[in-house]
């Protein structure tokens, strides 16, 4: 029996085991639905890259007209802009200082596959003037004639993601997760893209990560504090995308309930995405330890869908046990416990709270129980009905979590 999930969970008024806040953190990104969608900044986010600079992204993009930016920082023929789709397919890293047909260009002319998530990476080595272009982690273009520097365009304004300095260009159709700017060539060969959020380190003079769900403000990690504004103003207004949790990261657990409902328990759980083929496995005990599987749910790669439901009409026994196996290509896993109660139940009480040899529980039903230690491990399994005394002498002084049948939880101390 494995009880690591016991010394993370608190007992609800109906009998749920939940997890810490922290363990519920969302991965998320912003959907731009080409029509008129944009992040816009009020500081230039690029000043500091100076020198060696990687410039990367994951987005999903989803077509549309050529021209349309991920990035679009510049006015007129001044600017720095990272595009999936030119005209003809293709993508294109530009950056111009002067006038557009002198724009130095990290550029590919095979078109971007859409409906799926890509990771893009742009690194400048500036004593070679090597700029290189990865996608997905393979090298897709070099240009050794890279000279110019972000920071060399000090009179750039407009600073937006989704939308480009042109005013005749289309706005980005699809979802951006994820964007950090470093002082650094962070990729100097192919690589494989972690599937974890871009970390933050001393070479980070900016990174978003998309994961705020809601608001006005997309904030930026670094100490550097280059917040974005969502939309056109800091209201909410029709010029804003729209918060999701569908991402770039694998799947992850966002939410697992369940409750009862007209002589059935109904089971919800949502994720943050789909990533890739996959399968949700709904398992059921009565013990704690036999999960027996009651209903699976394929998804597709890519599937918009995070958010499922369905119900148990066959739970029996006084106290069930419900549990979500992940299965996907790189794995498996598996959601917390809930535990949820078909009858009512006494609570059991222990004391003292703290003692050196005997433990005193009061239960009016047969109950199994369950002592362990901080690290999970079981320490003593028991049956105990009425008052019942039981000899804790040779358990090694500390605390100790106590369970019974129902999932009923509390605590004492060896001393």
């Amino acid at each position: 029996m494995n009880f690591s999930v016991l010394m993370r969970t608190t007992v609800l008024s109906v009998g749920l085991l939940t997890l810490s806040k922290a363990a519920l953190s969302q991965n998320g990104s912003l959907h731009f639905d080409g029509n008129g969608r944009y992040v816009h900044f009020t500081q230039n986010p690029i000043a500091q890259l100076s020198g060696d600079h990687t410039i990367e992204t994951w987005f999903y993009f989803q077509g549309g007209g050529p021209w349309q930016r991920i990035i679009g920082f510049g006015n007129s023929d001044i600017y720095i802009a990272l595009m999936p789709n030119i005209a003809g397919g293709g993508i294109w890293y530009a950056i111009s200082n002067t006038t557009e047909s002198q724009q130095q260009l990290l550029a590919t002319s095979t078109p971007l596959q859409t409906n799926m998530w890509h990771h893009i990476a742009i690194t400048v080595e500036h004593a070679t003037h090597t700029g290189k272009m990865y996608l997905n982690g393979s090298l897709i273009a070099t240009n050794t004639s890279m000279t110019l520097r972000p920071s060399q365009l000090t009179s750039l304004y407009n600073f937006r993601f989704g939308r480009s300095n042109f005013l005749g260009d289309p706005f980005f159709h699809g979802y951006i997760d994820q964007i950090r700017f470093s002082t650094t060539v962070r990729y100097h060969s192919n690589f494989t893209p972690s599937k974890g959020d871009l970390a933050l380190d001393h070479h980070t003079s900016a990174l978003w990560l998309f994961n705020e769900g809601s608001g006005q403000t997309l904030h930026d990690a670094s100490p550097n504090h280059f917040d974005g504004i969502i939309g056109s103003t800091g209201a909410a207004d029709s010029e804003d995308p729209t918060w999701s949790f569908f991402s770039a990261l694998p799947i992850k657990f966002q939410d697992f309930t369940v409750h009862k409902k007209s002589g059935s328990h109904s089971i919800k759980w949502s994720t943050s995405k789909i990533d890739n083929d996959a399968k949700f496995i709904v398992e059921r005990s009565d013990d704690r330890q036999a999960f027996t599987p009651i209903h699976t749910e394929h998804v597709k790669e890519n599937q918009l869908q995070t958010n499922f439901e369905i119900a148990d009409h066959r739970a029996t026994g006084s106290t069930v046990y419900y549990r979500i196996k992940l299965v996907e290509p790189a794995g498996e896993h598996y959601s917390k416990v809930i535990a949820i109660r078909n009858q009512s139940t006494e609570d059991f009480k222990v004391f003292p709270s703290h003692t050196t040899g005997t433990l005193y529980i009061n239960t009016s039903i047969p109950t199994q129980f369950t002592i362990v230690d901080l690290n999970g491990k079981i320490v003593k399994q028991f049956n105990a009905n009425g008052n019942t005394s039981i000899d804790v002498s040779v358990l090694t002084p500390g605390i100790y979590h106590i369970q019974n049948g129902s999932g009923k939880t509390t605590s004492f101390v060896k001393q």
